[in-house]
């Protein structure tokens, strides 16, 4: 997120700066520059030309040099946007870094990529000051060429020495408009790099085309998984071959130990990837073929890490939508089981909650985005092991939430605990990327050479034990 939000906010910043400024200090250099050869050429031909060729010659060096330092520029950029990347993924961390002593590891770490930043930006700044250097060396060798022009045209009798001195002076004054004109240079190769950046931003094409058409049915949906094979970008299929069906309105829970696919099949319903081959179809439809609005409206993601925002609770429910009902907010929130917690509070819905969820507990935030899910009225809930966060108290108020949640609704829901699956309907347990189960709870529950019935024997304190003993 960090290196994204340096892109975006740093490249444009660095843009916005270059040509805010480029516009005035350029026309007014020019405007300056054409003053001095008017009056050179009004006082002497040979002293006009000379100032002319001497600024030619300047301005062929700056355009010469004028990408110079753009590659250098672009690569300070980019160990920028790691710099503030890296800060800003620390301190989202930093409770985590503290109880686990990583500190010294983390500081190391920050050394090693503030050293980066300090070389790669001493270079594109040692490339940038080219310009600079050279223009100063230019201008001391124009101050000489004027003064040996102007003592050649006064001991030719051409010129006094009065305007001797006015053509040193005038070359002298060249240097403002030329400087003003070299520093938006420096400026602009800092530009042309953030633009190259941002080009490359744009450029990015979607993985999912979102120009679908259709529009799913209302109530409860059906989900169809056929032959469904899938990997991130070049690794390893995640999934292979995997075919699933279920009827609307059923509840399913997905099990299996970590890696083997269970979070990818959420991503995969919730078209946040489409297969690499294979269908996935919800209420009967491909979602390469449905709307991205029918999507969002129909289908409710509900992951284990809550994001809340720096606002009130009504504004985390409706996700700052103010054209929902404080009444339909209400209901929601009653509806999920915080009912009493929302009339204990000093402002009802309209309640400040910091950035993260500052001032509400673990439980009470998932119990929020629940309650942002059933606002929606979705026909399909994804519940990615909504229970991982909380103490065992909470978690007897979160399974009535969740039965609630579900209730009328197709439900997909990724469990490690025994109660957040006791409700399901059917269950499904992944290996490798293959579904190596799939039947009624009871069923497998009740057959002792299933991997289910393993998981609920091997069960610790309600907890799957994710151990190479368990057969999957």
């Amino acid at each position: 997120p960090g290196v994204l939000i340096e892109r975006i906010d740093g490249d444009v910043t660095a843009i916005a700066k270059t040509f805010s400024h480029f516009a005035v200090d350029v026309l007014s250099g020019v405007l300056l520059l054409l003053g001095i050869f008017v009056i050179m050429f009004f006082e002497s031909l040979v002293a006009g030309w000379v100032v002319l060729i001497f600024a030619l010659v300047v301005a062929g060096v700056l355009i010469g040099t004028r990408s110079f330092a753009v590659a250098a520029s672009e690569d300070e950029r980019g160990v920028s946007a790691q710099l503030y990347g890296f800060i800003e993924e620390r301190l989202a961390a930093v409770d985590d870094i503290r109880a686990n002593g990583a500190g010294p590891f983390v500081m190391r770490r920050f050394t090693a990529v503030m050293r980066r930043w300090f070389h790669r930006g001493r270079r594109a700044w040692l490339k940038r000051s080219v310009i600079w250097v050279a223009s100063i060396g230019l201008f001391s060798l124009g101050s000489l060429v004027a003064l040996g022009t102007g003592a050649f045209l006064v001991f030719g009798d051409v010129i006094t020495i009065g305007t001797a001195y006015l053509i040193l002076n005038y070359m002298n004054k060249l240097e403002q408009p030329i400087e003003q004109i070299t520093n938006q240079m420096q400026e602009l190769q800092k530009a042309a790099a953030g633009l190259s950046r941002l080009r490359t931003l744009f450029s990015k094409v979607p993985l999912v085309d979102r120009s679908g058409t259709r529009i799913l049915p209302s109530g409860a949906l059906s989900i169809e998984l056929d032959a469904v094979t899938f990997a991130y970008d070049e690794a390893a299929a995640v999934l292979e071959d995997v075919s699933l069906t279920f009827a609307p309105g059923r509840h399913i829970g997905l099990l299996g130990r970590t890696g083997s696919g269970k979070t990818t099949i959420t991503k995969l319903l919730a078209r946040f990837y489409d297969p690499d081959r294979g269908t996935v179809q919800i209420g009967g439809l491909d979602l390469r073929n449905v709307t991205p609005e029918s999507l969002d409206a129909r289908i409710a993601f509900v992951t284990q890490d809550v994001q809340l925002f720096d606002g009130t609770i009504r504004d985390n429910v409706t996700f700052f939508d103010p054209s929902v009902p404080d009444t339909r907010v209400q209901s929601a929130l009653e509806e999920i089981g915080l009912g009493d917690w929302i009339d204990g509070l000093p402002e009802g819905i309209h309640t400040q909650v910091g950035s993260s969820g500052t001032g509400i507990s673990a439980g009470q935030a998932q119990l929020v985005a629940f309650a942002r899910a059933y606002l929606e009225d979705p026909g399909l809930i994804i519940l990615d092991e909504p229970s991982s966060r909380v103490d065992p108290a909470t978690e007897v108020i979160m399974a009535n939430a969740i039965d609630r949640l579900i209730q009328g609704r197709t439900a997909v829901i990724i469990a490690h605990r025994l109660d957040t699956v006791r409700h399901v309907d059917e269950i499904v347990v992944l290996s490798n990327g293959i579904a190596v189960e799939h039947d009624e709870r009871e069923t497998l529950a009740a057959d002792p050479t299933s991997a289910f019935a393993a998981m609920l024997a091997t069960a610790r304190d309600g907890v799957f034990i994710d151990d190479e003993e368990v057969r999957l």
